[in-house]
């Protein structure tokens, strides 16, 4: 998972109903797995030899995006530890003991920011020094999965209920004011029925497919 956190649910529930768009797509990981491993196996296996990564950038408190009202002190990123009082050098500790968790390599930008590269794990990192995958191998990724996924609309009263080992999902673009509602919770893992082989597969490709595929969608440079 790629993500600000140090572990991820087993189900997510969503709420969330958008004024014009803003569908839910979503998609089973391992039938897209099998459709693009079947269509555009350069790709697999270039993800396999290479890895795959991605660097997120946390802005300092009062420098929030609109968008992504995140910032790294906050206390569902990386400011869990901190109280009122502390100075500079200790809040930047307490952050950065919180990062590591996540992983060793992160840096503070002169404009107060936090940038850190999270690295998939059981794979290698970042995709040839950050070359950037061919456009046209990302173009066909996205017509495999849109054959794949379904688009839920979402109306009044309507939950979803998404289980988060085997189910990739996204979001579509929308217009006006839309107020996402998300409810996570753990149930005993399901890992220890696949064997090391299955288990590598699934979850290397969730998280691949997952990240490039909301990548694209969202506009970002991959």
């Amino acid at each position: 998972m790629y993500s600000r956190y140090t572990r991820f649910p087993s189900n997510i529930h969503f709420y969330c109903c958008g004024n014009i768009g803003g569908a839910t797509p979503i998609a089973h990981s391992a039938n897209v797995f099998e459709k693009v491993e079947s269509e555009i196996p350069e790709l697999v296996e270039e993800i396999h030899k290479r890895g795959l990564g991605m660097k997120m950038v946390f802005r300092a408190p009062g420098d929030e995006a609109k968008v992504n009202p995140f910032n790294w002190a906050g206390e569902h990123s990386f400011g869990q530890e901190l109280l009122p009082g502390d100075d500079e050098a200790t809040t930047r500790q307490k952050v950065e003991q919180q990062v590591r968790k996540l992983t060793p390599d992160f840096k503070w930008k002169d404009d107060g920011s936090l940038e850190l590269t999270q690295h998939i794990p059981d794979i290698p990192c970042i995709y040839g020094g950050e070359t950037p995958i061919p456009r046209q191998l990302l173009d066909k990724l996205i017509e495999v999965i849109d054959k794949e996924e379904i688009n839920l609309v979402m109306e009044e009263g309507d939950l979803l209920f998404v289980d988060n080992f085997q189910v990739s999902h996204g979001r579509q673009p929308w217009e006006g004011d839309r107020l996402v509602l998300v409810s996570m919770w753990d149930t005993e893992s399901p890992i220890g029925v696949f064997d090391d082989t299955e288990l590598a597969m699934a979850s290397e490709w969730e998280v691949t497919l997952g990240f490039v595929t909301r990548m694209l969608r969202s506009g970002s440079r991959i």
